[in-house]
């Protein structure tokens, strides 16, 4: 099984050669009401080395999102309903509201009432300087995760000619509810700062909160090299993470990355993603491979991806890790 699914990640390379550059983009009217959404359907068969048993679990997840845009009002909602089973446990069902805010003002200055997600950070498998967001999953961080109550107020200025392209002041504040308590669980943070400063050709966040501060950045090295790294200190603990993102011409994506999380794991991660082997339309080639560098635990997971443009797309995996070994396969309907 772990051949297989390394002879996947050399196929990526392989597949560069064949591959021509494509980009397709659709341009949409603003609407009043406008809404979106997807059905997700995960399907995983272990085999557990440890305890020598076949497990299957299934994970469905129903998504919605929303905006409403009609004079003052401006009203973003996320929701996720999940049905989760596994042979040996009963089913499980779950309704979260991953979002609700009302947004006032524009993208020069704008104002936020609601349960939020932030995106702050560079990295694609983890972000030290999330102070105020739940972990991705590294697996699939662009996934919807569940935000926290919050005001959230950002100012941005644009300079003509200077050291300074341009800036961003953003400030938040968190009220002490039942569903910020897991953020109030690892910090004593319930305000933020965070300034952002373009400089020439390299992004810089500067981010303090009540007993937390970091520091991340991202800049474009090369024609299709872009380097990024994170610092942070929270209640007496540092993390920090240094990665890279390359893009060939052929798109061939790989991401590398290296970090030491709060809870001290030293973890490698990396991602390789070859759009359109062989010169096939719609589909995709990956690879994820994330690894403590301590305890010497692993996981693993490569296969492919097809989108049959009509809202449906499909996603199958070999998986490995220290703990077992099986196959992955996502349904997904878009709307």
């Amino acid at each position: 099984m772990r051949q297989l699914a390394l002879l996947l990640f050399s196929l990526l390379l392989l597949a560069e050669e064949y591959d021509e550059f494509a980009f397709e983009g659709d341009e949409f009217e603003k609407k009043v009401l406008d809404y979106q959404g997807y059905i997700r359907s995960e399907n995983t068969f272990l085999y557990s080395d440890r305890e020598h048993k076949k497990i299957a679990k299934t994970n469905n997840e129903f998504n919605l999102k929303a905006d409403l845009d009609y004079k003052l009002i401006n009203l973003h909602a996320d929701y996720s309903f999940f049905y989760r089973h596994t042979e040996y446990d009963s089913a499980q069902t779950e309704s979260i509201l991953n979002a609700l805010y009302q947004r006032f003002g524009d993208e020069r200055q704008s104002l936020s009432i609601g349960k939020e997600v932030l995106r702050w950070g560079k990295g694609y498998a983890y972000s030290p300087v999330a102070f105020f967001e739940r972990p991705k999953d590294p697996i699939y961080p662009e996934l919807s995760r569940e935000g926290y109550w919050m005001a959230h107020g950002k100012f941005t200025r644009t300079l003509d000619g200077g050291f300074i392209d341009n800036y961003t002041v953003t400030l938040l504040g968190l009220p002490d509810v039942d569903d910020n308590d897991p953020l109030f669980e690892h910090t004593d943070s319930k305000y933020g700062v965070k300034l952002y400063l373009l400089l020439d050709q390299t992004d810089i966040d500067l981010i303090i909160g009540d007993d937390a501060y970091g520091i991340d950045f991202s800049t474009n090295a090369a024609e299709g090299l872009e380097l990024h790294g994170e610092y942070a200190y929270k209640a007496s603990e540092e993390s920090y993470l240094a990665g890279l993102r390359f893009q060939s011409s052929g798109d061939l994506t790989v991401i590398a990355e290296y970090m030491k999380t709060f809870n001290q794991d030293k973890l490698l991660y990396l991602k390789m993603t070859q759009k359109e082997p062989f010169s096939l339309l719609y589909s995709s080639l990956y690879g994820v491979y994330i690894d403590d560098v301590d305890t010497g635990t692993y996981r693993l997971q490569a296969g492919g991806t097809y989108d049959f443009k009509n809202g449906i797309a499909a996603d199958l995996a070999l998986i490995e890790s220290d703990q077992g070994h099986g196959i992955k396969f996502i349904l997904y309907y878009y709307f």
